[in-house]
């Protein structure tokens, strides 16, 4: 029995929360979450959502439950071919509280993300937007008549090979 209740508490999730070993024939080693007292705790065997998850002969699931006038989330598993159970009983706002913490985390790093996209997409404009007015300075000089050396183009990129390449076409003209 003290191994079972050691191996419960590693099921603790909390104020309000429960967590059982139900044997076959009704006994129960129970664990009350966050520092509550067993003699609070709820009988599982006598809870319908027990009843429920013995006749639902899953080996493992959840049911939503109320007791004592809060929704629980009743999690189960069964032992093997043994008909014991393991099952734990969370309030629901404790898990709605996770998921709002999650749910705050995810928008925080969708809000990052957005930002940082955004960034780069200015910096990519602005470089982009260098070397096409570059491109279009040199044009313009070739088309009005003037065929001197310019300077070479500083980047490498696709519109800086471009501007050599006019440079090399008013040259060669």
């Amino acid at each position: 029995r003290p191994t079972i209740y050691n191996s419960l508490t590693d099921l603790d999730e909390g104020v309000g929360s429960f967590a059982a070993f139900v044997a076959p024939e009704g006994r129960e080693t129970i664990f009350a979450g966050g520092e509550a007292d067993t003699a609070d705790a709820p009988k599982f065997s006598e809870l319908a959502v027990y009843q429920q998850a013995i006749d639902s002969r899953e080996p493992e699931g959840f049911l939503q439950t109320s007791w004592n006038g809060k929704e629980y989330v009743f999690a189960f598993s069964m032992v093997g071919e043994t008909g014991a159970m393991v099952a734990v009983m969370v309030p629901s706002e404790v898990l709605m509280a996770s998921a709002k913490e999650i749910q705050t985390n995810t928008m925080i790093m969708v809000a990052v993300a957005i930002v940082l996209a955004l960034v780069i997409c200015i910096f990519l404009a602005r470089t982009m937007k260098s070397g096409m007015k570059l491109v279009t300075t040199r044009l313009e000089k070739v088309s009005g008549g003037d065929f001197t050396a310019n300077k070479p183009a500083k980047s490498r990129d696709e519109l800086g090979q471009i501007a050599g390449g006019v440079d090399g076409m008013a040259e060669s003209i």
